[in-house]
């Protein structure tokens, strides 16, 4: 053998065990200080529970898992969409998920939290009840049932519920049974319903937002377990019930369930309503007070320039009030505020269509606190 290719041969051995030496087994790896590093890739710590909470119809997801690291909640299933997504502060994680498209039986939940390249996963299975899915204010949908079914708040504070013949609605303490065809309707006014309900807002100041009133609701299908829930009412709503409570006044007493302490002032116009005075619920409204806008009108004359002549129209807006006692029915005072004649300009733009006068608010505000 040739010298050159002895010295090869020497050499490619030494290099493999050089190599042979030095290596790692398969799936490990060696840090700078020489240690394994293997548990980079073992699975997060994660633990997870949820909770079906029957007052809200929500489902509460809490999560233990290392501390920083990023956490989501799926449903599983076709759509596996994301419920909710968060970072794990301090370990600790907390949300609560809608169920309102859950399916019947058990919702299956999958919880993964992760940080970096390692992850852990949960599988939650949570049993759900029939239950209402809230779609608008003032309409509840069923869910989870063997057949549709639904409850209505409609105009002027009257409920229908849909179901098949039989089916059971008990809200306000009065219950209504649906009829073999058609939707029922609960036998019961917006007076009834909404007896204990706080309306206090109507006469507060600074009052942010729509204030939400709710009310409890039990529908019962024929053959099944009650189904319970809330109904949701927007402000808007609550006012378009109450208008039709109070406006009754004008034509005899209006009786509420419970009668409050109260001598809150109820003020009506059109389709308006507002509260003067401090109340809770509709027993604490003494009176109610109906106005009507009255227009008075006259001429501040002839303005002219540039070769046009123009007419100036005056307007002036009195109020005009009748005030009933709810519980009789009685009219107790009537009053005129007359708005000031206002003053005419000494001259007058282009776009000018009049000067007007309106009744002092305040005064009127003075007199109705002092009834």
């Amino acid at each position: 053998m040739q010298a050159s290719n002895v010295l090869a041969i020497v050499l490619m051995t030494a290099t493999t065990a050089s190599v042979s030496g030095c290596c790692c087994p398969i799936g490990r790896f060696m840090d700078r200080g020489g240690s394994s590093s293997s548990s980079s890739r073992d699975p997060l710590p994660i633990e997870a529970q949820a909770i079906y909470r029957p007052a809200t119809q929500d489902v509460e997801v809490a999560v233990q898992t290392t501390p920083g690291a990023s956490v989501t909640v799926r449903a599983s299933g076709s759509s596996y969409r994301t419920l909710a997504s968060g970072v794990a502060v301090g370990g600790n994680w907390k949300r609560t998920v809608n169920a309102d498209d859950a399916p019947a039986g058990t919702w299956m939940l999958t919880v993964r939290a992760t940080q970096g390249i390692r992850s852990g996963t949960k599988t939650l299975p949570v049993t759900l009840p029939p239950g209402f899915a809230s779609r608008t204010q003032g309409n509840l949908q069923c869910r989870r049932t063997p057949v549709p079914c639904d409850i209505r708040w409609e105009r002027g504070g009257r409920v229908t519920f849909g179901g098949p013949p039989g089916t059971t609605l008990a809200m306000g303490g009065v219950q209504g049974v649906a009829p073999a065809a058609g939707r029922g309707t609960l036998a019961a006014g917006p007076e009834v319903l909404l007896a204990s309900a706080d309306i206090s807002w109507l006469s507060a100041t600074g009052v942010r937002g729509s204030p939400e009133t709710e009310l409890p609701v039990v529908l019962t299908l024929p053959g099944t377990a009650p189904i319970t829930g809330t109904m949701k009412l927007s402000a808007l709503s609550v006012k378009d019930a109450l208008r039709a409570i109070f406006e009754r006044a004008r034509s005899g007493p209006v009786p509420v369930p419970v009668e409050g302490q109260g001598r809150a002032i109820a003020v009506l116009s059109g389709v308006t309503i507002e509260m003067v005075g401090p109340l809770r619920t509709l027993g604490d409204v003494s009176r109610v007070a109906f106005y009507e806008t009255r227009t008075r009108t006259g001429s501040c004359g002839s303005y002219g320039g540039g070769g046009t002549v123009r007419r100036l129209e005056k307007r002036m807006y009195d109020r005009h009030y009748r005030v009933f006692d709810r519980r009789t029915g009685q009219q107790v005072v009537q009053r005129t505020f007359t708005a000031p004649t206002p003053r005419c300009p000494d001259r007058i733009s282009a776009g000018s269509s009049g000067v007007s006068g309106f009744a002092d608010l305040g005064q009127i505000r003075q007199w109705l606190e002092s009834l």
